[in-house]
């Protein structure tokens, strides 16, 4: 059975979700306000820094540290060539 989702959000992560959903066999459509990848995704200028948002360990932290040292994976996967994601 088919599953359409509509995905709110064309930023990096509205985007990465749609395209998880889409190889998982969903149809899916990504709906953006404005111009995809133009708001907050823009205005982070590429910047992980989970650690300097932290107020105290904990599972926040964690959570931000973990989901930074996967960012080099997804990059690779992204920007490969011959992806078709460049």
């Amino acid at each position: 059975m088919s599953v359409s989702v509509l995905v709110v959000g064309g930023g990096l992560v509205g985007t990465l979700i749609a395209l998880r959903l889409s190889e998982g066999g969903c149809t899916v459509q990504v709906l953006d306000a404005g111009r995809a990848g133009a708001e907050a995704s823009s205005a982070a200028a590429g910047i992980l820094a989970a650690q300097s948002e932290a107020t105290a360990p904990g599972p926040g932290l964690d959570l931000g540290l973990e989901s930074r040292a996967l960012h080099a994976a997804l990059h690779a996967e992204l920007g490969a060539p011959g992806s078709g994601y460049r």
